[in-house]
């Protein structure tokens, strides 16, 4: 890999001279000895389209159900640089922003859905409005600590009218 330095020198002329480490990714900066120019390599496409290195493990997190602590604990143990708490914060705010988007996109596609069916089945009140069936769950039945408890759990109507 010749580059223009006037030399003809190549990276086999290039000397590390440093790394800037921003959690799973880093910048290595190289100089060339005959020439004098600097060359960045990236350990990630800093223009990529597919999720950043650092939002991965972010993401891989969340999806796991570790946070923070257990992440840089497993870093630690691989001895592998990760993102710092502050930066690890600020990311999962965003892929929370993201995740609640993506729901409750998703929420209204079903809903609108859900709503075509009812009008297709004939399922409608007195006034014409589509009558369907929402079921959702957020109970833990049976978490215990050494003691007994069950989780309430019953039933419940909601009635939301939009024409």
């Amino acid at each position: 890999m010749v580059h223009d330095g006037g030399f003809d020198c190549s990276f086999m002329n290039m000397e590390f001279q440093s790394e800037k480490i921003m959690g799973h990714q880093s910048i290595l900066t190289f100089k060339c000895k005959m020439c004098n120019i600097e060359n960045k390599i990236y350990t990630e496409n800093p223009k990529t389209e597919k999720c950043p290195v650092n939002k991965a493990a972010v993401h891989a997190c969340q999806a796991i159900g570790i946070g923070y602590t257990q992440l840089s604990e497993l870093m630690a143990f691989l001895e592998i640089p990760t993102v710092s708490e502050t930066s690890y914060i600020k990311i999962q705010e965003g892929v929370a922003d993201t995740v609640h988007d993506t729901a409750w996109d998703e929420m209204k596609r079903a809903g609108e859905e859900e709503k075509q069916i009812a009008l297709e089945c004939g399922e409608v009140d007195v006034d014409g409005i589509p009558i369907i069936t929402v079921v959702a769950d957020g109970q833990w039945s049976k978490r215990s600590y050494r003691i007994k408890y069950d989780a309430l759990s019953g039933a419940v109507s909601y009635i939301y009218r939009q024409k």
